[in-house]
């Protein structure tokens, strides 16, 4: 499996991949000054992971298996992200020994239970903040470095967006880190930006009664589609993807509830998260899903909407307010009942 990030999303390999003779190429826009890879190669109990720059098109990594470890046997326009030959990672290293041994030591013969156990939990969260806070100070000595933006990204706040204890306060402080150490050609660029609003969506999260964000785009047959145009109207967003099981698995029932409503007072709308788009336009034949389709390679709508798993469901009310949501499958029950109701009001009006 590999983990591609490309400045404006992160997203696993196989979404915008074609496999080929043992081969994964990956075609994609890029956003950032170097595009990420981490590539990972699971055989238990051995667990396999490498991660990369891409620091200009076209590049090429070559892999092996050999005596039950992954061999990398050749690297074109590609280095180590973390590469311990770089005068900046090995500074970085010995300036927070103490904080990474300590929580190392605490890690040992622990990974199983970890989040399985509250206290334990609590005390992982403190450790690896404490190691956070001391990495952010030897980072703000060097803000300059693209390495010190995409370590903060990616070993400082990805971690803690999941975080069960933290709060919002933690989070907080990493925006305000964020705008206060690094420059503005970090700050304000396309992948700068998008690390600020998956912040911002922690902070305050998308919740029901919440006005919904507006949103704007061409549907997969060119016309243009907006929150606006649906305003007077309940509106029910169905977040996918081509390559996501669950979401395939659900159609059937999704298409029944298209049955089973007016679009007259309920309209829907598919974001498929697709950078195939071939690929999408067939499947949304295929499946039947004769509404407003639209793609969002990039997860652009998905990110207004604070979307991090799908599928997902999202219902805009009358108002534009958020009425409904539901992560991940199910039933649609509560769903039914709210639109039991307007369905009802609209046949007494």
């Amino acid at each position: 499996m590999c983990i591609y990030d490309n400045g404006k999303t992160i997203t696993v390999a196989t979404n915008i991949d074609t496999f080929k003779n043992s081969q994964l190429v990956i075609d994609d826009s890029l956003f950032s000054q170097k595009a990420y890879l981490d590539v990972q190669y699971n055989v238990p109990p051995k667990f396999f992971s490498t991660s990369y720059f891409i620091e200009k098109s076209p590049a090429a990594l070559y892999f092996s298996f050999e005596s039950d470890s992954l061999i990398v046997k050749k690297e074109n326009n590609a280095r180590p992200a973390y590469d311990t030959s770089q005068q900046l990672y090995k500074n970085l290293g010995a300036y927070h020994k103490h904080e990474l041994d300590k929580f190392f030591k605490f890690m040992e013969n622990r990974e199983n239970e970890i989040f399985s156990n509250d206290s334990l939990s609590r005390e992982y969260e403190r450790l690896y903040i404490n190691l956070s806070k001391r990495d952010i100070e030897f980072l703000r000595l060097h803000s300059q470095q693209y390495f010190s933006f995409f370590y903060f990204k990616h070993q400082i706040v990805s971690p803690a967006t999941s975080f069960r204890y933290q709060g919002k306060e933690y989070i907080k402080f990493l925006l305000q880190t964020f705008n206060s150490i690094f420059p503005s050609k970090y700050t304000k660029s396309i992948e700068g930006k998008t690390l600020i609003k998956d912040l911002e969506n922690k902070i305050n999260p998308l919740a029901i009664n919440s006005k919904a964000p507006s949103f704007a785009g061409k549907d997969i047959n060119g016309n243009y589609v907006s929150l606006e145009s649906y305003k007077g109207k309940f509106l029910l967003i169905n977040f996918w993807a081509t390559w996501c099981g669950p979401c395939i698995s659900e159609m059937p029932s999704f298409v029944q509830l298209r049955k089973q409503y007016p679009s007259e007072k309920v309209e829907f709308i598919s974001i498929c998260n697709s950078s195939n788009s071939s690929v999408a336009v067939s499947d949304i034949r295929k499946y039947q899903l004769n509404w407003t389709n639209m793609l969002d390679k990039y997860n652009e709508i998905s990110r207004l909407f604070d979307v991090h798993g799908i599928p997902a469901l999202i219902l805009v009310n009358k108002k534009g307010n958020i009425e409904y949501i539901q992560n991940g499958t199910g039933d649609f029950t509560r769903l039914k009942s709210i639109l039991d109701k307007e369905k009802d009001d609209s046949i007494h009006q």
